[in-house]
């Protein structure tokens, strides 16, 4: 069907054993805060690794190459991780990136989790539902978070840190059920009427 949401990727039970993609955007305070998130999980779990992507470079949506420009890069960490977290959306370009790659690598099987900052977490999720994933897992953070000292980088990585393993290890049956009525409320909110045309 047209509009039918896709399927999130299948979780594992645990962390223990895995190997974990941080996959950042061009901003600093994106390898910061998932360089933080990674010593965390690492010291919860015994994993297999942490896979720590070079910072990505800017592509302009207006070029309409978004996807094509990371087809190769998704597919090459798809086989390399078992789980992703991607950050950082704390801008518009930065949502849109760390949406479009998120609901790839669901896409390619790869359970991952979104970092946003509190202002930018609806726009991320109605970026998601375009490309038919409404239902990802994003957690968020005050924003901002650049110029951010290490201590203040890392009280943040904790506060997100549940939700991270929540979106991580969870069933995709049961995050899709109880992001439902959530994606209800921000992608098309009670009330707001759209034109059947646009102006």
């Amino acid at each position: 069907e047209k509009h039918k949401p896709l399927p999130l990727a299948p979780r594992p039970k645990s962390l223990d054993g895995k190997e974990v993609g941080l996959l950042p955007t061009w901003r600093p305070s994106a390898v910061e805060i998932l360089g933080a998130v990674g010593s965390l999980l690492q010291d919860r779990y015994t994993l297999k690794g942490i896979t720590q992507e070079q910072p990505a470079r800017e592509v302009p949506s207006r070029s309409g190459g978004l996807i094509d420009a990371l087809g190769e890069l998704m597919d090459d960490l798809a086989h390399r991780v078992d789980v992703v977290v991607t950050s950082t959306g704390d801008r518009g370009s930065c949502t849109t990136w760390c949406s479009h790659v998120s609901t790839e690598l669901e896409n390619r099987g790869i359970p991952t989790v979104m970092v946003a900052t509190d202002t930018f977490t609806n726009f991320g999720r109605r970026q998601s539902s375009l490309k038919k994933q409404p239902y990802v897992v994003i957690t968020y953070t005050p924003n901002p978070i650049r110029q951010l000292d290490e201590n203040s980088i890392k009280q943040r990585a904790e506060a997100m840190l549940d939700t991270v393993i929540w979106g991580l290890t969870t069933p995709a049956q049961i995050i899709q059920e109880h992001n439902q009525e959530l994606a209800a409320r921000t992608i098309r909110p009670a009330g707001i009427i759209r034109a059947s045309h646009p102006v």
